[in-house]
């Protein structure tokens, strides 16, 4: 969308699996400026999530947060992680 800051976040396995739960957050100059809710989506081998703002100069950074829940027989049954993006200057 045009002046708008967008984060998408993405998960990929290489088979179906139960449960892909997703959150995105967008930060800008190190603050929280826009957070996704916690989707969930389920018998799927890939989920998105997104968060946005208007856009104004600054130093922008994206987040993530991921939970798979694996087929029954995995070891382990469940994975997690969360990290940020490369942080990118905008002049907007």
């Amino acid at each position: 969308m045009p002046g708008t800051v967008n984060v998408v976040v993405t998960v990929s396995c290489t088979a179906p699996v139960p449960e892909i739960t997703t959150r995105a957050a967008l930060y800008k100059n190190g603050q929280l400026v826009n957070q996704s809710t916690l989707r969930s989506q389920r018998n799927t081998r890939t989920a998105q999530n997104n968060a946005a703002v208007r856009c104004s100069p600054g130093n922008y950074r994206g987040w993530m947060y991921f939970k798979v829940v694996f087929p029954p027989g995995y070891n382990p049954p469940t994975a997690s992680a969360n990290g940020f993006g490369q942080e990118v200057a905008l002049s907007c």
